[in-house]
C-alpha cells in the first residue's frame, strides 16, 4: 500500500534543477530564459562512465524552450540539428554536477557537488 501511495506522491512532485555556478546560470537563462530545468525524477542517474545525470521532463518545457534547450545541447552532440532531433525525440540529460535540486516551491533540496 505505502509504494503504490509512495508513486501517487511522485507524480505531483515537481523537481527543478539549478546550476550553482553563476556564470553557467546566466548561460541558461541567456539560451533557455530560465535559470531552472524541470526533472523527470528527483534522484540523478548513472550514465556513461559513472558520471549523474538529470533527465529534463521536456512535458513541462514550451516548444520554444525546447528548441533554446537543443542550443546548449548542440554543444555537446556537435551540430544543432542533432540536438533538436535529441531533443525531440529521447529528450535531454543534464549532467547532475554543479546543480542544485529544487522542489517547485524553489526550497533547495541537495546539491550535486
Amino acid at each position: 500500500m505505502r509504494r503504490g501511495l509512495d508513486s501517487i506522491l511522485m507524480r505531483f512532485i515537481v523537481y527543478l534543477v539549478r546550476p550553482t555556478d553563476q556564470n553557467r546560470r546566466a548561460a541558461w537563462l541567456d539560451a533557455i530564459g530560465r535559470e531552472t530545468l524541470p526533472v523527470i525524477d528527483g534522484r540523478a542517474r548513472s550514465g556513461s562512465h559513472g558520471r549523474l545525470f538529470y533527465d529534463v521532463d521536456m512535458s513541462r518545457l514550451t516548444a520554444v524552450e525546447r528548441y533554446r534547450l537543443a542550443a546548449l545541447v548542440a554543444n555537446q552532440v556537435g551540430s544543432y540539428h542533432e540536438a533538436v532531433q535529441q531533443v525531440n525525440g529521447a529528450g535531454a540529460s543534464i549532467p547532475a554536477v554543479g546543480c542544485e535540486l529544487l522542489l517547485a516551491d524553489d526550497t533547495a533540496v541537495r546539491e550535486m557537488a
